[in-house]
């Protein structure tokens, strides 16, 4: 490679990355990323304290990031990338079959599980009102089947049958949820119930009651 053509690269790249930083200039910051479904990075104020205790430096970091011009769509051009590649588990968020994405449930750490099973019971025990227990399972729980080949994804049904052996009265959610795995109970794109899947629940409620009354 000759001297004068890399340095005509050089002043390509140079010029790519300055035009960057003036555009990212000209641009109004955008409050929110509705594809990452996040607040963004706002532009720091400079004072001398937050210049000393380096959290400026920071701030100002993660503003560039965030008010990058084309984020959204540099972030998409990863993704598919990545995906053409293999990949299926982006930010512990599973790519799964009909492109819905499923939350990695981790195990909790530091016996968190038997803890909060235990404050449970404390309270159950000092209350004189009458408590049910009813644990609800994730998408990764209800539609495990359609997450990629060997994902991995902490064993929520195991809890639930420990979370069992407190004696309260359970309200079987997983059960309820599970039976109808085939309809549209959880949004595609997010972890939370539909209107069909809350139905399902309360009836599993409705139906608790009903057994202990």
């Amino acid at each position: 490679m000759s001297k004068r053509y890399a340095r005509f690269l050089t002043a390509v790249f140079c010029l790519f990355l300055g035009g960057l930083m003036v555009w990212q200039m000209l641009l109004p910051d955008r409050e929110r990323s509705d594809v990452e479904n996040r607040t963004l990075q706002q532009r720091p104020a400079l004072t001398l304290s937050s210049v000393l205790d380096g959290s400026y430096m920071e701030d100002v970091e993660a503003y560039v990031q965030d008010q990058f011009p084309l984020r959204d769509q540099w972030t998409g051009l990863k993704a598919r990338t990545e995906q053409l590649i293999g990949k299926r588990l982006f930010n512990n968020i599973y790519l799964c079959e009909g492109e819905t994405l499923i939350s990695k449930v981790d195990a909790p750490a530091d016996g968190l599980e038997k803890a909060n099973l235990n404050y449970v019971s404390q309270l159950a025990e000092k209350s004189d009102i009458p408590m049910y227990l009813g644990l609800i399972p994730s998408a990764a729980e209800v539609w495990r089947d359609k997450l990629p080949e060997g994902a991995e994804s902490w064993d929520q049904n195991a809890y639930l049958s420990q979370a069992a052996g407190l004696g309260l009265p359970m309200i079987d959610f997983s059960a309820a949820l599970t039976a109808h795995a085939d309809e549209p109970i959880f949004y595609r794109t997010d972890h939370h119930w539909t209107s069909l899947g809350a139905f399902y629940g309360a009836n599993a409620l409705l139906k608790s009651w009903e057994e202990n009354h």
